[in-house]
């Protein structure tokens, strides 16, 4: 059994979507829980299933409180629905499953036992693959990351390949530091081992936190193409939002807080002057 987790925040332009592309594409046993974080998503869902007959059992919950987004997702995954299951599906509300996912996928996928990332691309054509499957970043992250200014005037320099993943072979099966949340499957051994999101990410980070811990812990991450996912990128968070960007360098300070060692930290007035300016210029840019 597959628990599909969906959180819906200002999504409802996105999240019909998705439901049609479960409907569709989603052949393996399974139940659906979408978490309400606005107080808008619960009455959306409610509409959706008086008109329609989905195929598998749907679960919504969340009482509108904006829990953030791995406080969500933990409550999700433990939630007792009565129905068990063996692996976590992770799908963003702006994300649409492109391709299907039936139980023989879901059986492969869960048997290698941790995190596994699917393919994921930005456009319905499927042209322009996301850079899903990414290397832990490190000091050069803030500039050469996918919306570092470095990677913004040279795309093609070393650092930011390297990060990013870009010389990664995409079509095949293999091991990779951490993946996106935005489309994850788990099993839930490895989940629970790892004891899902750490909460102090209110948004953002949470899925490199876990693929680290996921190292420390012996649990094995993935990149695999068996499932290809299309994502409408900060379709729930806004474009350019200034409370998005302020979580998304508030994420980055407490990763790297958390995960340097006791001499990396005497250059953390340095890096916490590194992310102010990286937001200063994201604003502004």
């Amino acid at each position: 059994m597959l628990r599909v987790i969906v959180l819906g925040f200002r999504s409802e332009a996105f999240l019909p979507k998705l439901l049609e592309s479960l409907v569709k594409h989603l052949h393996a046993p399974a139940e659906l829980v979408v978490w309400d974080n606005d107080g808008r998503t619960r009455p959306l869902m409610e509409r959706w299933l008086a008109s329609h007959s989905p195929g598998f059992s749907v679960v919504i919950a969340g009482n509108g409180i904006n829990l953030g987004f791995g406080a969500a997702v933990n409550r999700a995954a433990a939630l007792a629905t009565g129905r068990p299951y063996t692996s976590l599906l992770l799908l963003n509300a702006d994300t649409a499953l492109a391709t299907d996912l039936d139980e023989g996928i879901e059986q492969q996928l869960s048997a290698l036992g941790g995190i596994v990332g699917l393919r994921i691309f930005d456009d319905n054509e499927r042209q322009h693959r996301q850079a899903s499957a990414r290397m832990f970043p490190n000091w050069i992250t803030a500039i050469a990351g996918r919306e570092g200014w470095l990677t913004r005037l040279w795309p093609g320099n070393p650092w930011s390949r390297r990060y990013l993943g870009t010389d990664l072979s995409f079509e095949t099966l293999q091991r990779v530091d951490w993946v996106s949340g935005c489309g994850m499957l788990c099993t839930r051994a490895a989940w629970e081992k790892l004891g899902g999101f750490d909460e102090r990410y209110f948004m953002y980070a949470e899925d490199v936190d876990l693929a680290r811990r996921a190292r420390d812990g012996s649990v094995p991450v993935y990149y695999s193409p068996t499932v290809d996912v299309v994502h409408a990128v900060r379709g729930s968070t806004g474009r350019r939002s200034f409370k998005a960007d302020l979580y998304h360098h508030r994420s980055m300070w407490l990763y790297y807080w958390k995960w340097s060692s006791f001499g990396a930290r005497f250059f953390a007035p340095f890096i916490a002057v590194g992310i102010l300016l990286r937001l200063l210029v994201r604003r502004i840019a």
